[in-house]
């Protein structure tokens, strides 16, 4: 048993939503065109919000969203393009210029994880990437890559009760992250990389084996 809930509006738009799971719900939406989006669930008792927006109608560029929980159950996943999402996972604004260019995947092997990614652009000239693993439980992940261009991230998580959040955002070019934490203990990282509309470029790049019996915390930020 399953719920699905699709909304498409726009023109040449592609939506693939598969349920192998039991009391799933998916919410799909896209205002777009040209976008494509694949849904995959295998377990159970997932609820996944996934939503891409674009205004400009025939100029949208091909915003890629692909999820696929595998043998995952209790999971909450909210993920946008076009659209900011808050930390406490309200999708908060469209982006009025966008014109997308975005791709995001992401898969979870895993119970009880909490996800949140969001990408927006508002000009033509956008690369924003998103591709996050998460293969253990109670990961609680708020990624956002905002507006104008070159973002790109790579996150894997192999470890119990992560708080991580990541943000890069405003105008300018690169910001490019791949990080990696894993170990037996729980691990704290927040991340941010041009707040204050920088054009340089801040490259970063963290792995992390946390052995330690209180956890571990690492804070960056680059303005």
């Amino acid at each position: 048993s399953g719920t699905m809930d699709v909304t498409q509006t726009g023109d040449n738009n592609i939506m693939r939503l598969d349920n192998h799971g039991d009391n799933n719900t998916m919410s799909a939406k896209q205002e777009t065109s040209n976008a494509e989006m694949d849904l995959e669930i295998d377990y159970d008792n997932n609820t996944v919000d996934a939503r891409q927006y674009c205004h400009a109608g025939a100029a949208c560029e091909k915003d890629t969203m692909v999820l696929n929980i595998f043998q995952g159950n209790d999971n909450t996943v909210k993920m946008g393009q076009g659209y900011k999402i808050t930390s406490s996972g309200s999708f908060s604004a469209v982006d009025s210029s966008e014109f997308g260019g975005h791709d995001m995947d992401l898969y979870i092997t895993g119970d009880g994880n909490n996800v949140i990614l969001s990408q927006r652009a508002n000009n033509t000239a956008t690369e924003h990437f998103m591709d996050v693993n998460i293969y253990s439980d109670d990961n609680t992940v708020h990624a956002m890559q905002q507006h104008n261009n070159d973002k790109s991230l790579t996150l894997t998580i192999n470890n119990d009760d992560n708080d991580v959040s990541i943000n890069q955002q405003k105008s300018g070019g690169s910001q490019t992250a791949t990080i990696t934490l894993s170990g037996n203990y729980g691990t704290d990282l927040d991340l941010q990389m041009g707040t204050n509309n920088t054009t340089s470029p801040g490259t970063y790049s963290l792995t992390q084996n946390c052995q330690t019996v209180g956890g571990c915390s690492v804070s960056v930020t680059q303005n």
